[in-house]
């Protein structure tokens, strides 16, 4: 437990140290101030001034998961009086995601988006958290997140690294699309199929267990890759591939379902710790008003987002995935990457499975 700590406190100062540079301060926001001064940042109001949470948004105005962000952000001010306001910084413009977590270390964000990818970075015991097959479903993922043993993981987060996730949300299952008419039922099915992925080392591991040839390609050169040959197929959400117009030069979508991708909103560990019990029970009340909403509004793009594809020729399976899903969990059985995986807390999210 000591060297934990001394290996957590370590980690703050160097990240502290290396992006003294980092951006932030000058984005856009919801229509309030540019920021709040240091002592009103973390958590000290200023008589008669409003604590002002800056949030981090790598999304738009207009996606999907942005009303539930505004949400929460009007029910924070309302439910504080006005005592606290929440700033939204959106399309990235306080800083990239990768940032999110070290500039709320240094103590110049608030709140933000994140996730396991990002957390993993720092928290290698959690790198299980990107597996394929982790959640059987979304109701899965939501009772294990937003129940005891994620607020259990959330704080164990918050005191190794600075940032505590509050709650997730649903963004979206991880299916397969090939540019040939093929319902995916086994890894042998994808053996001849070079899979587009983004080329990260879980991603690449992931195709490869389900049977695929992984190809890292750029997620803007994506559709020309497809269109061209360069890969025969490529796994997102469903909501990804009508935005990106990827049936245009699709012709199959299998529900492989191997990846229920949930995004987080997380806060400053010291910025948390600095606020009243009140003013953290109105902030999660906020965050559960997000996550709520967010899941409906991702579950209902993903139904009618199935009947544009149809309508635009795409033939869509729903095979039964056992195959699939049993050669994925055997596969990172014997992959030596999953060495330093908390595989306790790895099993007790999968024996949690309704």
């Amino acid at each position: 437990m000591k060297m934990r700590k001394i290996l957590s406190l370590a980690l703050v100062m160097a990240m502290s140290l290396s992006l003294l540079a980092g951006c932030g301060g000058n984005g856009t926001t919801n229509g309030g101030t540019s920021g709040s001064a240091a002592g009103v940042a973390q958590g000290d109001q200023v008589s008669g001034e409003p604590i002002v949470i800056k949030f981090a948004w790598g999304n738009s105005r207009t996606d999907t998961p942005t009303p539930g962000i505004q949400a929460m952000a009007e029910h924070i001010e309302s439910a504080s009086n006005g005592t606290m306001k929440m700033e939204i910084y959106y399309d990235n413009t306080f800083c990239e995601s990768t940032q999110v977590l070290p500039e709320m270390v240094k103590g110049n964000l608030e709140m933000g988006g994140s996730g396991a990818t990002y957390v993993a970075e720092y928290m290698p015991e959690l790198g299980f958290l990107n597996m394929g097959y982790l959640y059987e479903s979304v109701d899965h993922a939501n009772a294990v997140l937003n129940g005891e043993i994620g607020q259990e993981m959330f704080a164990h987060i918050g005191e190794s690294i600075g940032q505590r996730p509050l709650g997730g949300y649903y963004f979206g299952a991880r299916e397969v699309c090939l540019t040939i008419d093929r319902e995916v039922k086994s890894p042998a099915d994808l053996s001849d199929i070079k899979m587009r992925t983004n080329g990260t080392k879980s991603m690449n591991f992931l195709a490869s267990a389900m049977g695929a040839n992984p190809t890292g390609i750029s997620y803007s050169e994506m559709y020309t890759a497809l269109d061209t040959g360069v890969v025969d197929g490529q796994e997102n959400p469903i909501s990804t591939v009508v935005s990106q117009k990827l049936y245009e030069v699709s012709k199959s979508l299998t529900y492989t379902d191997h990846m229920i991708d949930f995004s987080w909103i997380a806060i400053g560990e010291k910025f948390w710790q600095s606020l009243t019990e009140d003013q953290q029970n109105i902030i999660m009340e906020g965050v559960n008003i997000a996550c709520d909403m967010n899941t409906q509004a991702t579950i209902d793009v993903e139904s009618s987002a199935e009947d544009l594809l149809i309508s635009e020729g795409l033939a869509v399976y729903h095979p039964d995935i056992t195959p699939i899903r049993e050669a994925v969990l055997a596969a990172y059985e014997q992959k030596a990457q999953t060495d330093g995986w908390d595989t306790d807390l790895m099993q007790r999210i999968l024996d949690a499975a309704p």
